[in-house]
Order: structure tokens, then C-alpha cells, then sequence
């Protein structure tokens, strides 16, 4: 990219508080912002935690510390589909999730509404989505995230199937493609930021 990643991070939450009317930026954020750590998802990789290097996103996020205060990167190579799931709970914050918006990479899964979950209950419209967060100060830049699911169950009411859903404090996504079906963005609660974004979906 043109600019380091790091450059745009800090300048972009810093406008972002600007545009929403805050008069200070969040100390956390700032100190967060100013001490970095990069992971590499590739899931040609040979598996490396030591050295931030995973296969999938999951694994990563499972192995960033409960409550960090430092801003982890998931940089996840260009032009690579990822075929999971991926849930960011509140307990991470500060997780960046970005790929090269000229080639970028895709997450996807195929879940709707009525699917069953673990405890053998339909997951519901929030829980179809293919990215879930609930990190709060989360950025997600240049990715793509995706349900696939079938073009016949797309258009269904209550048959939601998610791409995209957000229940957090202060997320920025800039540069990323939200493509679903019903609710395909479950933007629940929470300052939530689009720029320069392309969202898809039926009926919302």
C-alpha cells in the first residue's frame, strides 16, 4: 500500500472519533494503536505461532491474548478464500482483520437462520453470519466476507444469512465487501464506521 498500515490505523480511528462528534480520542485505543502485533494468515503456511504465522483466521484469533491492550493484525493473504467461521468475542479487543482491497482476501460460510447450532437450536438471523464481533475497536480493511448459501434460500424472509454481523464499540471497515442474503449486515448496537464499502444482499 502506498501508506504504512500502521500510519492509516492511527489516522483513521482518529478521524473516525472526529466525525462522531467525540472531542477525545480513547487513551486505550491510542496506546493500542501504538503497539502492534502482525500475524500471517496463509493457509499454505506451515503453522507457526511463535512466529505469528497460521492457516486459518480461528486460530489466530484463539491465540491473541484474553484482554490484550496491544492492536493485533491478522493480515490474510490476497486472493485466498477462507472457508470458516469466524467469531471475535468481546474478551480481544483491538483486532484488525485486513487483506490487499486489490486483491483481497474472502471469508465465507453457508449458514442461515434455520440451520442448527451446537445446542441443536436454529441459530437465527445474528447467528448466520459469517464474521461475528463483538471486539470492540475492531477494523476490518480490504476483505471480503461472504454467505453463500444457496440462491434459492437467499431471497427467503426469515431465512436470514448473514455476511456481516457487528455487536461492539467503535468498528471501522473501509475498503471490504459485505455480501449476504437476507440481513446480510446484522449491525446490531455499537458506533459502527463504512467507508468506501460495497454491502449486497435481499431484503434487510
Amino acid at each position: 500500500m502506498e501508506v504504512s498500515f500502521s500510519f492509516w490505523v492511527r489516522n483513521q480511528t482518529a478521524n473516525a472519533s472526529k466525525d462522531v462528534g467525540c472531542a477525545k480520542k480513547d487513551v486505550a485505543l491510542s496506546s493500542a494503536n501504538a503497539t502492534m502485533v502482525r500475524n500471517s494468515i496463509d493457509p499454505t503456511t506451515q503453522l507457526n505461532p511463535e512466529d505469528g504465522c497460521y492457516k486459518t483466521i480461528s486460530e489466530s484469533i484463539a491465540n491473541i491474548p484474553d484482554g490484550s491492550t496491544k492492536r493485533y493484525i491478522l493480515e490474510l493473504k490476497g486472493g485466498t478464500m477462507f472457508r470458516e467461521k469466524v467469531f471475535l468475542p468481546k474478551n480481544k479487543p483491538f483486532v484488525t482483520i485486513m487483506s490487499d482491497p486489490h486483491n483481497p482476501a474472502i471469508i465465507v460460510w453457508n449458514d442461515t437462520a434455520t440451520t442448527s447450532g451446537k445446542d441443536g437450536k436454529p441459530l437465527g438471523v445474528d447467528g448466520s453470519s459469517t464474521v461475528s464481533i463483538e471486539s470492540d475497536y475492531f477494523i476490518a480493511y480490504g476483505i471480503v466476507t461472504k454467505n453463500d448459501t444457496a440462491a434459492e434460500e437467499r431471497g427467503k424472509q426469515r431465512r436470514g444469512n448473514g455476511a456481516a454481523g457487528a455487536r461492539n464499540k467503535d468498528n471501522l471497515v473501509q475498503n471490504c465487501t459485505i455480501d449476504g442474503g437476507q440481513g446480510a449486515l446484522y449491525d446490531q448496537n455499537g458506533l459502527h464506521y463504512f467507508k468506501a464499502c460495497i454491502i449486497r444482499g435481499t431484503i434487510d
